[in-house]
């Protein structure tokens, strides 16, 4: 399903120069436009990246844990490119911290909303087996 099919308005998208990493796209959470790589489907896994970092940081990781059966997102957070003044970086960082990842899970929850209605107690037995994985989503 993905990030658009649960209301997330999807941007233009654009042919990624870093191919390897998975398909890459924006998406608006919102209101606010970011990009993120996102691979494979199941149960999310969000990687976030450190303050100069990138999503290309995971992209070891997101074949692997798409093979797993998960789905692997990892976005990138405002400003993290940045290479000016430190209070800059750290303070962009600690911004798309408090907006970015918050909107994430609850775009995650509003998902998992979905899959529970759609498939009721066949869905319940999978999380009451998976809680571990991301304890506070569920």
């Amino acid at each position: 399903m993905g990030l658009v099919g649960i209301g997330v308005k999807q941007r233009v998208s654009h042919a990624c120069e870093h191919a390897d990493a998975g398909p890459c796209r924006f998406v608006s959470v919102d209101g606010l436009v970011i990009h993120l790589v996102e691979e494979g489907s199941g149960l999310p896994v969000v990687l976030v990246h450190g303050g100069q970092g990138w999503a290309y940081t995971w992209r070891h990781q997101l074949e692997p844990l798409s093979g797993a059966g998960y789905r692997a997102i990892a976005p990138d957070l405002p400003y993290s490119d940045l290479r000016g003044h430190w209070a800059s970086i750290v303070g962009g960082l600690a911004l798309s911290l408090v907006l970015i990842v918050p909107a994430l899970w609850l775009r995650i929850r509003q998902e998992e909303a979905m899959l529970l209605i759609e498939f009721g107690d066949e869905y319940r037995e999978y999380m009451a087996r998976t809680w571990r994985l991301i304890p506070f989503v569920f």
